[in-house]
């Protein structure tokens, strides 16, 4: 009966995830993709992190999301029939779909290890590899998976099995000389013999025919064999391009795809490759070919192309920049713009439902997106080395430079109202602006300086916060009289600082380099750490109000506080995407953007509490409940606390708990779903039930 409540409870989990943030761009999702499939002409998936499971039943016009259950990255997907297939990932994990991926059921493999590929020959005969020297089979359907003894110490990268008998797996050496290993076996994995290749990594392997196969890999190496892998030709593309996929559909018609968006085909063989422009320059992972004419790739941040012309043109599934969006920033509730490194400024009139590109500028780096109104707005940037400051006044239709060609970078920009603005960069600039931005001039220039970010409770009262040049300790400015005199606030503190926020004239706080997080209670005299486990780079902060608050960063990072500070928790976006920037509407309405060109939003704060070090599922039972539940600890918890949350991340109860098995009475709460959290000091375990 537990077995059963497991699967539902991952079910529910997914469900309520996916209704917490949505993808805005790119779309339809933007987490890296690393494996594809196709079934048939029309029914094809793709697998990635996160636990990303999306699938298509119109030749990849629409995709929707599956459910896994798990958040694990997912690395392979083979399909032995139209209704069965398989998935492998990290922490060990294995999926199984027996109704075209309507449900996935997780199977045991008996290890914690990343599993890297998987190779059906049949509905039930299967393989799969993975790191520390992992090579297991199954001849029940996955119901059942047995070691194969290899022989051989190593990252095993790839499996491909031709027949029931034959097969190869490679890898390279967890040790030195870091060899890599190409091993074949001809009685279904019983014995194994060996083939070093001494330069070249090995990603992919293909075989269109029981004698003629290929290997791609790193540096553009490309190998193949007429003699069923006994003797291997290099026929490399001679370029430093690693080659992630291999995919032939016939012994001389095959498509190999890599780093920097490079596609190449050959219709001979592999005697010649031609170079086919994909009109992308991320990385792609993975092909699949639907028949001889339809082509599929996968990659990086959800890239997603396809060809119906064996890859002589190639069309994008998914739209959207995956240029790393710097500043999202919100004038009002439905009108939003964000800005690229990339220099591209986006711009939605609809909640973020659609993002339309108002402006490109390849030699642009932007860093401020800010808007006093929705027409009335500025970014900021660099351009060759020197910044720049452009306004517009009709909601992004045109743009003039108020700064162009300065000296020195510029990051940001901040106005307390419509006529007073001010402006920080490199090299200790600050700048001020007393006629809405149309004219800047010099209020600061402390040649040491690095502002990175600025926030002015007033027209007088500011701050500016970044680093020194030279040794990169923190620096916080603070002036009272509107940037005639700035006084140091901050030493002895290492670590650039990238955000500074307040949220009355005394309380404030400053985030940035290696988790660096500080608070001020008494207008920045003094500041003190914030304790927060488990954090990156934090790059911005934001409060909607007094009490709500949320810092994004790198790892990916989402810290939220509805204490005004006293407290925070992880919240989770389900991408492994890095944060740049962070903005809310209101108290449940907000947005993070960052890497790849990374737009999510959710409409109720964000509120699903995650916890980084889950290593057990959390067993809760009955499950729905009306009266009591009851919450198994594991053996490895000895005595450890018990939290459990509403949906609102409030938390309700909580106990130090030593028994095996903890009963308690939910009588008292009202129905909904909450969480439960079961906490050590390096590890927790988390867990949902719904009160009927």
């Amino acid at each position: 009966m537990k077995y059963i409540f497991l699967i539902q409870f991952a079910i529910i989990t997914n469900v309520l995830n996916a209704q917490i943030w949505e993808w805005q761009n790119p779309l339809p999702q933007g987490n890296t993709l690393q494996s594809v499939v196709f079934t048939d002409a029309q029914t094809g998936f793709a697998v990635g992190n996160n636990g990303t499971i999306i699938k298509t039943v119109d030749g990849g016009i629409n995709w929707s999301t599956q459910i896994a259950g798990t958040i694990a990255e997912l690395k392979c997907i083979n399909s032995p029939s139209n209704s069965v297939s398989y998935i492998v990932g990290r922490n060990g994990t294995i999926l199984k779909t027996i109704d075209n991926g309507n449900t996935w059921v997780s199977q045991i493999s008996g290890t914690k290890k990343k599993l890297n590929s998987i190779s059906f020959v049949n509905e039930n005969t299967g393989y799969l590899v993975g790191d520390a020297s992992i090579a297991l089979k199954t001849t029940d359907g996955g119901a059942n998976w047995n070691k194969i003894i290899t022989g051989v110490s190593a990252n095993f990268t790839c499996v491909n099995f031709i027949n029931d008998d034959v097969g190869f797996i490679a890898g390279i050496q967890t040790s030195y000389p870091f060899n890599t290993y190409l091993l074949k076996t001809t009685d279904g994995g019983i014995t194994w013999d060996s083939l070093i290749f001494q330069y070249y990594s090995i990603s992919s392997i293909a075989f269109p025919t029981s004698t003629i196969g290929y290997i791609v890999g790193s540096s553009g190496s490309i190998y193949k064999t007429t003699d069923g892998g006994a003797d291997w030709e290099d026929i490399s593309l001679g370029t430093g391009t690693s080659i992630y996929a291999v995919e032939f559909i016939n012994a001389d018609s095959g498509i190999i795809c890599g780093s920097n968006g490079k596609i190449y085909i050959t219709i001979n063989g592999g005697a010649e490759w031609i170079e086919s422009l994909s009109n992308t320059e991320e990385v792609l992972l993975s092909i699949s070919a639907s028949n001889s004419n339809n082509l599929y790739i996968v990659g990086l941040y959800g890239t997603t192309i396809k060809s119906t012309d064996f890859g002589a043109t190639w069309n994008n599934l998914s739209i959207g920049t995956r240029g790393t969006i710097r500043s999202i920033n919100f004038p009002n509730d439905n009108v939003g713009y964000s800005a690229t490194e990339s220099g591209q400024i986006l711009k939605t009139i609809d909640a973020g439902s659609n993002w339309t590109q108002i402006f490109e500028n390849s030699s642009h780096f932007f860093y401020n997106v800010y808007f006093l109104t929705a027409n009335k707005g500025f970014a900021v940037g660099m351009e060759s080395g020197n910044g720049f400051i452009m306004k517009t006044d009709n909601g992004g239709l045109t743009w003039n430079y108020k700064i162009q060609g300065f000296p020195e970078r510029i990051n940001c920009i901040f106005f307390p109202d419509e006529s007073i603005g001010y402006s920080g960069g490199k090299e200790g600039t600050i700048l001020k602006t007393t006629d809405g931005g149309e004219t800047w001039n010099s209020t600061y220039s402390g040649q040491n300086y690095w502002f990175i970010s600025m926030y002015f409770i007033d027209a007088n009262t500011g701050y500016a916060a970044g680093c020194e040049s030279s040794t990169y300790n923190s620096v916080i400015l603070k002036t009272i009289d509107g940037g005639i005199t700035w006084e140091s606030q901050i030493s002895d503190v290492w670590g650039q600082l990238s955000s500074i926020f307040f949220i009355d004239i005394n309380t404030g706080f400053a985030c940035g380099q290696a988790g660096l997080f500080l608070k001020t209670t008494d207008g920045g005299s003094t500041w003190n750490d914030v304790e927060v486990d488990d954090v990156g780079t934090l790059c911005e902060i934001y409060f909607p109000d007094e009490t709500t608050g949320y810092v994004a960063g790198f790892g990916p990072t989402l810290l939220k506080t509805t204490d005004a500070g006293m407290n925070w928790e992880h919240i989770s976006t389900f991408t492994d995407n890095w944060f740049y920037s962070v903005y809310f509407t209101d108290q449940n309405t907000g947005y993070v953007s960052g890497e790849g060109g990374t737009i999510l939003k959710t409409i109720d704060g964000g509120v699903n509490i995650y916890e980084k070090n889950i290593s057990k599922q959390l067993i809760i039972y009955p499950n729905p409940s009306n009266d009591y539940i009851s919450i198994e600890r594991p053996s490895t918890f000895r005595q450890c606390r018990l939290k459990i949350f509403d949906f609102n991340g409030n938390l309700l109860f909580q106990e130090l708990v030593s028994k095996d098995i903890s009963r308690i009475d939910i009588r008292h709460l009202a129905s909904g779903v909450y969480m439960v959290k079961l906490e050590l000091p390096d590890t927790r375990i988390v867990g949902k039930f719904i009160k009927k």
